[in-house]
């Protein structure tokens, strides 16, 4: 009798547990590593976040201190010497003319994203030597309001904290008699898991 009528055997029984398991750990692997990939770019993302909110908090200072006038406390700076530092917050009385008064070398800054708008808390003190909350609002469409209370503002859960300090320089070296140079330095304080670089940028009064 002849067999060519008889059905052949099956060869595939679908996937053995080996098999199974060793796609498991493939697909284990892979997804592991688009973990870490977007983990990386959410770091990056703040990093950059950061970077360039200190160099918009740098500039905003050196245009501050640039504003004000050479009879100004704040600008003060003895003859080829400086005032201020860059290492740790400084403070010291300061006579210019017929004023005299404590300089803070140095100021805390807040910033917080809410409702479309971005919020700055500048941290510093009066003329008083009082601790004074200088809140300014951005908001989207170019506006700014400014509030200044003796009192923080409300927590929020996106604040991150920057550092800024500044030196005034009188006829630094290598410049001309009569120039002020200005060196603002800022740093975001501890952030979890990334390795913060500082901003530091000058600039030169005639």
């Amino acid at each position: 009798m002849s067999n060519t009528n008889r059905p052949a055997k099956r060869t595939q029984r679908g996937f053995g547990l080996i098999e199974t398991i060793a796609a498991i750990g493939i697909l284990t692997v892979g997804l592991m590593g688009l973990a870490y990939l977007m983990g990386q770019t959410l770091k990056t993302s703040h990093l950059s976040r950061y970077i360039s909110t200190a160099t918009i908090l740098g500039s905003e200072k050196l245009e501050d201190l640039n504003r004000r006038r050479f009879t100004d406390p704040a600008v003060w700076a003895p003859d080829g010497g400086s005032a201020g530092k860059l290492d740790s917050d400084f403070s010291q009385t300061v006579t210019s003319g017929a004023v005299t008064q404590l300089v803070d070398y140095y100021d805390t800054i807040q910033v917080a994203a809410a409702n479309g708008s971005f919020n700055e808390t500048i941290i510093g003190k009066d003329a008083a030597g009082v601790t004074q909350y200088v809140t300014v609002t951005h908001q989207a469409d170019g506006t700014a309001l400014s509030i200044i209370s003796p009192n923080p503002p409300a927590p929020s859960n996106d604040v991150v904290t920057f550092n800024r300090r500044w030196v005034i320089e009188k006829d630094p070296a290598g410049y001309p008699v009569g120039v002020r140079r200005v060196t603002v330095w800022v740093s975001v304080q501890s952030v979890s898991g990334l390795q913060m670089p500082a901003y530091q940028a000058s600039l030169v009064r005639p």
